[in-house]
């Protein structure tokens, strides 16, 4: 069982560890160590989404999509979140449902992010 992260710093090696775990394809480690991480801070969108896909990698596909959700929910106007959700689902051959994900991630990030009217002088 992994140690619970007491201290930023510990919370960074263990994110640069499984970055550099899953970079040698030992996705597994890489997992240990991403949830290492998330257990000071489980709302970091690049740590959720590290370990997503190494969950995909080790074939854990309903636990991806979990971490893919739990971006989601984190912060719904960042699209990060539905772009690995869409991806894995496009991956699994859920064509639909990777098609409406990408629409509402396409949605919520206007929402969240307004284009600006150009003005032409």
């Amino acid at each position: 069982m992994p140690k619970v992260v007491t201290d930023m710093t510990t919370q960074c090696e263990a994110f640069r560890k499984g970055a550099s775990y899953f970079r040698r394809g030992n996705f597994r480690e890489a997992v240990v160590q991403f949830t290492l991480a998330l257990s000071l801070q489980s709302n970091r969108l690049d740590i959720l989404d590290g370990r997503a896909t190494a969950l995909h990698r080790l074939g854990k596909e309903e636990a991806a999509r979990a971490d893919a959700r739990q971006m989601i929910l984190c912060d719904p106007g960042d699209p990060r979140g539905y772009l690995r959700l869409g991806r894995l689902f496009a991956m699994s051959g859920r064509i639909g449902e990777a098609r409406q994900t990408y629409e509402r991630g396409l949605g919520a990030a206007r929402a969240a992010h307004p284009l600006q009217s150009v003005r032409r002088h």
